[in-house]
């Protein structure tokens, strides 16, 4: 079962923002593309050890494909607590 983790696109001058949040999940199991103005994120949330009572949290492959405003090129990215936040330059003038 696959999931979309969500995320925020904001825009601040000629730079595009992203902020996704990805608990639990490793920042070596997340991958991210970009495919003219197509974003790609693909991570892997650990199943949850034992015997499952109770669950609402989403475990396995999680996906998200996200049509940007325009071409971009990365130039930042970081995680922490869960939440990976991308900085993106503006390639193409409006």
């Amino acid at each position: 079962m696959t999931s979309e983790p969500p995320f925020d696109l904001l825009e601040e001058g000629g730079f595009l923002f992203v902020e996704i949040a990805l608990p639990g999940v490793l920042e070596t199991d997340i991958d991210i593309t970009f495919d003219g103005t197509r974003m790609t994120l693909r991570a892997q949330r650990p199943a949850a050890r034992g015997q499952s009572l109770h669950a609402e949290i989403q475990r396995g492959i999680l996906l998200r494909d996200v049509t940007l405003p325009c071409t971009v090129e990365l130039l930042s990215s970081r995680y922490e607590d869960g939440i990976l936040w991308l900085q993106l330059k503006r390639l193409e003038v409006r």
